[in-house]
């Protein structure tokens, strides 16, 4: 026959609250977010402080994805790789080359099935984003599965830049241009 359990249970492991998230800069969403908090902060509303952070963390997901982040501390290195290929290329043409290609990957393991095309340019970058299979690896993963090379034709641009933003990009205009625009 069990015995019942009538000794004390263990004590809760408590951790320290999250420190408060900031408001993304130039968002007005935010920036009235943070001056509701302060104000239940000074009327001794604890409770509506913390759920003004709940908010603030979960508002940033609104705002455009950041690119650049998702290739971590390979973009750099990516950006050599384009600019190894296309000599011819600024530093800063390279990094929103390099940019608009992570945004396109993201976009087609979020759409799998949809022909999709980028200009050459940034399937160039895309082709420099492969050679570092690791994060390349990992950017897929984030959104879908891995995508191999496949041929890219003109016709879908510009679906594939309004499949782009609706991922949560901001398409760079000048990049996704047709060549013959």
């Amino acid at each position: 026959m069990p015995r019942d359990h009538t000794g004390m249970s263990p004590a809760p492991h408590l951790t320290l609250p999250a420190p408060d998230p900031d408001p993304t800069p130039g968002c007005d969403i935010c920036a009235a977010l943070a001056r509701e908090r302060a104000a239940a902060r000074a009327n001794g509303d604890p409770s509506r402080a913390t759920d003004c952070n709940v908010e603030l963390r979960h508002h940033p997901r609104r705002h455009p994805l950041s690119a650049r982040h998702l290739f971590g501390p390979a973009f750099t290195p990516a950006c050599h790789t384009l600019r190894t290929a296309h000599p011819d290329l600024t530093a800063d043409l390279a990094e929103r080359a390099v940019t608009e290609a992570i945004k396109f990957v993201a976009t087609c393991a979020r759409n799998t099935g949809l022909a999709m095309s980028a200009p050459p340019l940034i399937a160039a970058a895309w082709h420099a984003l492969r050679r570092h299979p690791a994060a390349y690896e990992a950017l897929c993963a984030h959104f879908g599965p891995y995508i191999h090379a496949f041929p890219l034709t003109p016709h879908h641009h510009a679906r594939t830049r309004a499949l782009v933003h609706a991922t949560g990009f901001r398409p760079d205009p000048e990049l996704w241009r047709r060549p013959a625009d």
